[in-house]
């Protein structure tokens, strides 16, 4: 992912998060191969009158904040980084690879990449809902191809990030 597009992303988090919390914070993460939690400290500078300015499509800065939330949890759980973004209607929003698999030289090597679909939600208030899109989000990112993939949904009132294999 390019130096600007994180940049970008990352603020659209600050956003997202600065609208129901303040840092620091705690994100709880759970995986499908997991039936424990894991808790994350998470830490962000406060978003001023000009980034929320720029994020006040709340869909658009939603979207964004949750690419930003899930790479980087991929990233310090999983050893995974982006790669690239996918196709349109491919299912999925990203390709990630394992750290030591991602080229210096800027090569994209998608074998052994992963595609990640990912959704954001800016009010979630029950476990339901999230388990929902969840759901609603692995069956999706299984219908856009073959190979391996995931789903993972980030729900910024409840600090809460959830993921699945597809």
């Amino acid at each position: 992912m390019s130096a600007n597009v994180c940049r970008s992303q990352a603020e659209a988090a600050t956003v997202c998060l600065g609208r129901h919390h303040t840092s620091p914070t705690r994100l709880d993460v759970s995986f499908w191969e997991s039936t424990d939690g894991q808790a994350l400290q998470l830490e962000w500078p406060m978003p001023d009158d000009r980034a929320r300015a720029s994020w006040l499509n709340r869909d658009d800065a939603t979207r964004d904040g949750a690419y930003a939330i899930v790479l980087s949890v991929l990233e310090v759980t999983r050893g995974l980084l982006p790669l690239s973004r996918t196709m349109t209607r491919s299912g999925a929003d990203w390709w990630v690879v394992p750290a030591d698999r991602l080229a210096a030289d800027s090569h994209l090597n998608y074998e052994d990449a992963i595609r990640v679909e990912v959704s954001g939600m800016d009010r979630c208030r029950s476990e339901g809902a999230l388990l929902g899109r969840l759901q609603d989000k692995t069956e999706q990112v299984r219908r856009g191809g073959d190979g391996p993939a995931m789903a993972g949904v980030v729900a910024f009132e409840t600090r809460r990030v959830a993921f699945r294999s597809a």
